[in-house]
């Protein structure tokens, strides 16, 4: 006799879940039993073919379009997906960017555009999740390599050659 998948009855959200790290997030959620809202920003294809991959599989799934770094876009992000599954159980917050460019090329917007996604939509994916989670949950936050490695080379950090000796 086969045993119900782990996250069955279990709703969960994926931010950033379109492609990538996250589209996988969503798949092992879903192949796991858990019903999957995928997060999307800007690339409604990647999401949306995401989401007929997972229900072609008899999987439930939907899309949803938001902002994460946005609080307004992120509250409202949770209310759908609760309204649309019945509630939520799991946050995959998944969502970030990167720069890459030349360290003396970041400019403010640069950086307030990294920081709003990277941090503060963890802030409110997380803020909004736990409202939502009605007799508790498990929340899953993910980073990058980048946090503490450098995944280019300045000009200023060329590697020093050395002069050969005779």
């Amino acid at each position: 006799m086969n045993e119900p998948a782990r996250l069955t009855g279990k709703r969960a959200l994926v931010t950033g879940g379109g492609r990538g790290i996250g589209a996988a997030i969503a798949r092992r959620l879903a192949a796991e039993g858990a019903a999957v809202a995928v997060n999307y920003v800007a690339k409604a294809s990647s999401a949306d073919a995401l989401v007929r991959e997972l229900t072609d599989k008899g999987y439930q799934a939907a899309a949803f379009r938001a902002d994460v770094a946005d609080r307004a876009q992120t509250e409202d992000l949770v209310a759908r997906v609760v309204a649309e599954f019945g509630g939520l159980e799991l946050l995959a917050s998944n969502a970030g960017v990167e720069h890459f460019g030349a360290l003396e090329s970041i400019t403010d917007a640069d950086f307030d555009r990294v920081f709003r996604i990277n941090v503060a939509g963890q802030l409110f994916a997380t803020q909004a999740a736990v409202a939502a989670m009605k007799s508790g949950g498990r929340i899953l936050l993910t980073s990058s390599v980048s946090a503490r490695k450098a995944v280019y080379a300045t000009p200023c950090m060329r590697p020093v050659r050395r002069r050969s000796r005779r």
